[in-house]
């Protein structure tokens, strides 16, 4: 049976794997412990949705490292109130990026299947907490500018994906490398106000870091019948600019709509919002 090479690099986003879902629960959990130490007594929280390019920078780029896409997920609070002119809100930011593949199309030993992908793949998984600086929301449009510090997980697997699904042969992803680092950078934003609870958000986000592994997707190679060749390499520092586009919800508590108290409680209430206190 031929065996080919694609030679084209793509994009390919795939549920996450067991080995995945383990780094996003750590990620998550930490979110969560990060929003309790936030004082009940705020309100204003906002719960902010988006997806996003990554394009890796400088080093990190030359050293093969692709661009690529993914989603984030951001609790924010503010103080009671907003300001006449600037108010400043603290939060928490969970991200996933897939960074990039290298893709071989290879027979498959096993009776029931005959062919599949055998590929590298590289990720990004981040945790930062952030505090930010904007114009009041009581203005329908916002600008903001925030700072970050955190941890990126960057892992690289070998993944063998079959033509067609089988229950009895699932194959799991081999673990290549995984390295948790920590960052730290900038954003800045433009916030439109499109309903009493949601609004549009458009984001530019620039993150820094200490150096990780990852695999040179530039150098993977079919070495024989589903056997892979690569290059683990790692760059200085981990530089990376992402575009983030999304929406923005206002979090509101119980069937008056009040503000929520904290980021935990529910923003279930779609009706008219009362006024702020």
């Amino acid at each position: 049976m031929g065996i080919f090479l694609a030679t084209t690099p793509y994009i390919h986003l795939d549920p996450p794997t067991p080995f995945e879902m383990k780094h996003i629960s750590t990620l998550l959990a930490c979110s969560a412990a990060f929003l309790l130490l936030i004082p009940t007594a705020w309100s204003q929280g906002r719960m902010e949705v988006y997806g996003l390019y990554h394009q890796p920078q400088e080093t990190m780029a030359a050293s093969g490292y692709r661009p690529g896409a993914g989603f984030g997920l951001d609790f924010m609070q503010a103080p009671r109130g907003a300001g006449a002119l600037m108010q400043w809100q603290l939060g928490t930011s969970f991200t996933y990026v897939s960074g990039g593949e290298e893709a071989f199309a290879v027979p498959v030993l096993h009776p029931l299947v005959e062919t599949g992908d055998l590929a590298v793949e590289n990720h990004v998984f981040g945790a930062h907490g952030k505090a930010r600086v904007m114009t009041s929301e009581r203005w329908p449009w916002q600008l903001y500018g925030e700072a970050l510090v955190g941890t990126r997980i960057f892992t690289s697997n070998e993944v063998l994906r079959l033509d067609l699904d089988h229950d009895d042969y699932c194959p799991e992803p081999e673990k290549i490398t995984s390295r948790v680092t920590l960052s730290y950078g900038a954003a800045a934003g433009f916030r439109w106000r499109l309903g009493e609870i949601t609004s549009v958000d458009l984001r530019a986000t620039w993150l820094t870091g200490n150096q990780a592994p990852f695999v040179d997707l530039e150098s993977a190679h079919l070495v024989e019948e589903g056997v892979i060749g690569y290059d683990v390499t790692s760059t200085p520092r981990i530089e990376s600019l992402s575009f983030q586009v999304g929406l923005s919800f206002l979090m509101v508590d119980g069937p008056d709509c009040q503000p929520a108290r904290s980021s935990l409680e529910c923003f279930g209430c779609m009706s008219q919002l009362a006024a702020q206190p």
